[in-house]
């Protein structure tokens, strides 16, 4: 039977911040039993230990209990939400499976403006918003009313019944509180008045399963804000918790479908895992908007997640299983720990990433479908978590100059934030978990389908594994789909490009032209392409 440790936040000693602000962090305490009392029902050899603000109590937990997998309910330490990516980063420099999503992008999530950023960049709606370090950052702000939050918090910390506010003057008011309160930046956001829908997202073996629900505000007096605020989520004996129901949605055929495909967009856009709950906005017209994303969703029996099981055809024991199973399947071949386990200990191994991007990947190709690649190497969709990995790839090479790099992570950049940019495609090699490279393209100004390949990087340590041709077979093909006749593909001519040369000499290209001395004496430029056929498959 394999062994479960359940990590949860022990109880903050931190006061003062926000009425009843305990409550968030103490219902952690029943979230944990009841995943417990789930997966003790399926056979599954359970644990549940408390982890604060000291590393070591999680280490010496992980390594007493030898699990197989961790369930992570860690959402702060010690009342501090800005740590919630620590936990899972400690986890995976220990090599110990855990559920729900990566630390990387728990980070990313964390941080609420950054969040909106990259939503935009992958084309997906998201209300107009600034983030405030002080009150000057409202100057020329026309988007009345507005709501202001914490920017780095979850659980609706910092809402209440004073978070929309319609003028200058009471937006400064409140930003004062939140600052005072929570520190800055603050997030100053359109409010969207309308219906208020919560998407719940669940990874299974036969995909992504989706269930809609709605907070019900009907029951709310006229002068309530129709929001959810803390008191609501949390205050079981307030008046508001009663009349804040979720229940389950019930929308029209086009928006319902609008909203799937729009959260699906942001789980694989923002590569998420596991399980995860994107929250909407419907304004006055119909159309959805996406206000945040929430990669560690209360897991309660009774909270919306649970609740919207049902539309998935699961029930709750069902999920608990179905996510610590996901974990187990993701984990990393042989971690620190299972290596140590004697040899009949249960050990977790890794299933291979087969599917890949078969859409030429721009920022706003969020929802491209994927295909597989040889050789346990998958080409994907460009991330927002890439970005680290590809600098660090670039400057690996040696071959690039710092000019260089930074042209290249500006298009990086150009690809992931701007939504309607169609200048630059991208694709990204990823071989167990890992950025094995990347391809640039984009099409010739001022040409009949001709194209140009702007950059391929292959991770230095995982050279001479065939990745680069497995990029470039990939954005071949992607851009024939596109009818390109040729492409075009710039190299240096100084000695230490040889194997580059012979590389594309190697896939078909040809030596088309070559100016001397053009990036310095001795330094030519070298011009390859490759023609195919009119009619294209």
């Amino acid at each position: 039977m394999k062994r479960v440790l359940i990590l949860e936040n022990a109880p903050s000693p931190q006061t003062g911040r926000w009425e009843g602000e305990a409550l968030s962090d103490r219902a952690v305490e029943a979230m944990a039993a009841g995943i417990a009392r789930a997966l003790a029902g399926r056979s599954w050899v359970v644990e549940r230990r408390q982890v604060g603000l000291d590393p070591r109590e999680a280490i010496a937990a992980v390594t007493a209990w030898r699990p197989d997998v961790v369930f992570q309910l860690c959402e702060t330490l010690c009342g501090n939400s800005r740590l919630e990516p620590a936990l899972p980063y400690l986890l995976g420099w220990l090599g110990i499976p855990f559920t729900g999503n990566p630390a990387d992008v728990i980070a990313l999530l964390l941080d609420k403006a950054r969040t909106k950023q990259v939503l935009t960049g992958l084309g997906l709606p998201t209300p107009e918003f600034r983030a405030l370090v002080d009150e000057g950052g409202l100057a020329g702000w026309r988007h009345w009313p507005a709501i202001l939050k914490p920017a780095a918090e979850d659980a609706s910390l910092g809402i209440d019944r004073g978070s929309v506010v319609e003028d200058p003057t009471a937006a400064g008011e409140r930003f004062r509180l939140l600052a005072g309160r929570f520190g800055t930046p603050v997030l100053l956001e359109r409010f969207i008045a309308g219906r208020e829908l919560n998407v719940a997202l669940l990874e299974t073996p036969d995909g992504v399963r989706v269930g809609i629900n709605e907070i019900d505000f009907s029951a709310l007096p006229p002068d309530h804000p129709r929001i959810l605020t803390y008191e609501a989520k949390w205050e079981e004996d307030s008046a508001v918790f009663r009349q804040s129901p979720p229940v389950p949605a019930r929308l029209e055929p086009g928006l319902d479908a609008e909203v799937r495909r729009l959260a699906r967009a942001a789980w694989d856009g923002l590569g998420l895992r596991g399980y995860a709950r994107v929250d909407f906005r419907v304004d006055e017209v119909g159309r959805p908007w996406i206000l945040e994303v929430n990669p560690n969703p209360d897991l309660s029996e009774e909270a919306g997640f649970a609740t919207s099981l049902p539309q998935m055809g699961l029930s709750y024991p069902d999920a608990v299983e179905l996510i610590v199973r996901a974990a187990l399947t993701t984990a990393p071949k042989g971690n620190a720990m299972t290596k140590s386990r004697p040899a009949d200990a249960s050990a977790t191994t890794s299933a291979t990433l087969s599917t890949a991007t078969t859409a030429a990947t721009s920022a706003t190709a969020a929802t491209a479908t994927t295909a597989a690649a040889p050789g346990d190497t998958v080409v994907r969709a460009l991330r927002p978590n890439d970005r680290d990995p590809i600098e660090k790839m670039l400057r690996g090479t040696g071959f690039f100059h710092e000019d260089e790099v930074l042209v290249a992570l500006e298009l990086v950049d150009e690809a992931l934030y701007k939504p309607h940019q169609t200048d630059y495609f991208f694709g990204v090699a990823e071989a167990a978990g890992r950025v094995a490279g990347y391809v640039c393209y984009g099409r010739r100004d001022m040409t009949e389908h001709t194209w140009d390949l702007f950059w391929v990087c292959v991770d230095p340590t995982l050279q001479k594994k065939g990745t680069g041709r497995i990029l470039m077979t990939w954005a071949e093909a992607q851009m024939r789909k596109e009818g390109c006749r040729v492409v075009i593909v710039e190299t240096a001519g100084r000695p230490q490009y040889e194997p580059t040369r012979a590389f594309y000499w190697r896939i078909g290209y040809q030596e088309e032209a070559r100016i001397k001395d053009f990036y310095a004496d001795g330094d030519d430029l070298v011009i390859f392409t490759k023609h195919f056929p009119k009619t294209c498959p």
